[in-house]
């Protein structure tokens, strides 16, 4: 017993004096993890510090590059342009925006072949020949509010000259969720075709609708240098809206100042007068929209004065779809100048008929039946009424096949057909 006893002290002194080993150890380490995690922010600290006085000091060499005109020289020589591929990629390099910039591309373009019937293309243009188009659309978002778009059309014309102008421009500032505010080039919030329905893969139809013939409807689809407000909001629930757009741009010029036609391209402003208008747009289910459209303004000439006004409609249901537009162009002149015109336009798309994505009725369910009726009426002569009737094939869902074939009835008889391939991205 007496010897039990004195190997349990043994072993209780060995395991305090281990204890007492450990807890010192523990504390040691401790103080060289916080020793390390010191040294480690020190260094950090002096990392940024040496970052920044390097972005400092690059920013003043490239500020002093561009205020001297010093041209970079390559391994061979100065380069012809005076700047190298060095000095551009240092350029990209220096260049910072904030953290939520983002850029991408969209757009949308198509090939279309067109043959006129009959007495030949009301325009003028060739009766038989292929045209295509390409427009890119750019978009550049410096912070979650201040946005930059834009975009080119790149057109091969019946003269198989390439043309390039500027679609759209706008500099926008979301205000807050009801309104943001644009500056620039833009399409004019006249009823919804133009806006919102003219790019080739959207529009149901190869052509667009009689009203807005270039040439010979009632107004092209509108572009306007200015300022615009724009928004919408909620009614009385979720389901009900209210959108709006007013705007103020330098408006349209007269190509002949005794005629009634206007140009509304990218005009300057010719009588030191700025066209207004705007749309409101009213949704009182989620399905159904009622717009109303006006523009008025001044320009040169006895009959200077203009109004427009317009109306719009829009239906959706399990696939089909109703549209419909009215636009009536007045001029004040000694005899009081109108011209009005609209369109009705029905599409069915028959995935929405079909049960079985599958084998054939997947092959059908892609196909799209549209027709549209539509009449010009008033001061130019050439009135015309137009029964459009149109098939789709939908490849992917932003490339559609489309065969259109216009009956048109007027001054010159002048039956279209359209085979056009479309695509979006």
């Amino acid at each position: 017993m007496r010897h039990s006893g004195i190997v349990f002290a043994f072993i209780f002194l060995y395991g305090l004096g281990a204890s007492t080993v450990r807890a010192e150890e523990m504390r040691d380490l401790r103080k060289a993890v916080e020793a390390q995690g010191s040294v480690i922010n020190e260094l950090r600290e002096e990392l940024e510090r040496v970052r920044s006085e390097q972005g400092r000091a690059q920013d003043r060499v490239l500020a002093l590059e561009d205020q001297l005109a010093l041209r970079p020289v390559s391994a061979g020589g100065p380069s012809e342009s005076g700047i190298t591929a060095d000095y551009i990629d240092r350029r990209i390099e220096a260049f910072q925006t904030s953290d939520n910039s983002r850029f991408f591309m969209s757009g949308y373009g198509n090939i279309r072949y067109r043959d006129v019937m009959d007495d030949g293309d009301i325009d003028g243009n060739p009766p038989s020949t292929y045209l295509v188009q390409f427009n890119p659309i750019f978009h550049f978002r410096l912070t979650d509010r201040l946005h930059f778009n834009s975009e080119l059309e790149i057109e091969l014309d019946d003269g198989g000259e390439t043309e390039i102008e500027l679609e759209f421009g706008t500099i926008d500032y979301l205000l807050n969720d009801w309104l943001t505010l644009s500056a620039g080039k833009f399409f004019t919030p006249f009823n919804v075709f133009g806006a919102d329905l003219h790019p080739a893969w959207i529009n149901k139809m190869a052509s667009r609708p009689v009203i807005y013939d270039k040439n010979k409807g009632v107004i092209p689809v509108m572009t306007d240098v200015g300022i615009m407000a724009s928004g919408g909001a909620p009614l009385w629930n979720e389901d009900s809206k209210l959108n709006y757009a007013v705007y103020m741009g330098n408006g349209p010029v007269a190509e002949d100042e005794d005629e009634p036609a206007l140009e509304f391209e990218n005009t300057p402003d010719e009588n030191n007068n700025k066209t207004s208008g705007g749309r409101i747009g009213f949704l009182p289910i989620p399905n159904l929209e009622l717009g109303a459209s006006w523009s008025t303004g001044r320009t040169k000439g006895p009959g200077g004065r203009f109004n427009l006004l317009g109306s719009d409609l829009w239906y959706w249901n399990d696939g089909l779809e109703l549209r419909g537009e009215y636009v009536r162009l007045s001029r004040k002149s000694e005899d009081r100048l109108d011209k009005w015109g609209y369109y009705l336009q029905v599409a069915y798309r028959m995935s929405y008929y079909l049960t079985d994505p599958t084998g054939w009725s997947g092959v059908v369910g892609r196909f799209e039946p549209v027709i549209r009726w539509g009449q010009t009426k008033g001061f130019n002569p050439d009135n015309r009424d137009q029964l459009a009737l149109g098939l789709n094939y939908w490849l992917y869902p932003s490339v559609p096949l489309k065969l259109t074939y216009e009956f048109n009835q007027g001054k010159v008889k002048n039956d279209r057909l359209f085979l056009q391939l479309a695509y979006g991205f």
